[in-house]
């Protein structure tokens, strides 16, 4: 990320932090490298239609923590597309048997120690 920022590694784990924990805006996977912004499906999915589905679609068959996927669900306006976030979580429930799809708001990714940080691009050429 801070690469592709332009920033140092420092600033971008101090705007994680912040954005993680007191603005509570994001939340952050560190074994998958998922980000999620909690009011993105707010202001970017007000409008459908089939290509709009498929292309949602096809993104979300690619997420790996589908708790990130209920995150992002919960500020989305339109029913039809809410409906089909959460048809991704009810897919993890029925594979993992668990209940509720949501993660612990705690258990989001905070970086403490910069030399456990490993920001090699592993998604080549997708």
């Amino acid at each position: 990320m801070a690469f592709d920022m332009g920033y140092s590694i420092e600033s971008v784990i101090s705007l994680m932090e912040r954005f993680i924990s007191h603005h509570k805006l994001i939340r952050y996977n560190p074994e998958t490298r998922e980000l999620a912004m909690k009011n993105w499906g707010k202001y970017n999915l007000d409008k459908g239609g089939k290509p709009v589905m498929d292309c949602i679609i096809s993104e979300l068959k690619d997420v790996e923590d589908l708790s990130l996927i209920q995150y992002v669900s919960e500020t989305i306006q339109k029913k039809d597309i809410r409906s089909l976030y959460e048809s991704f979580c009810r897919q993890e429930q029925m594979f993992t048997g668990n209940e509720d799809c949501e993660r612990d708001e705690t258990n989001t990714y905070i970086m403490t120690d910069i030399q456990e940080f490993d920001d090699t691009l592993t998604n080549v050429g997708r």
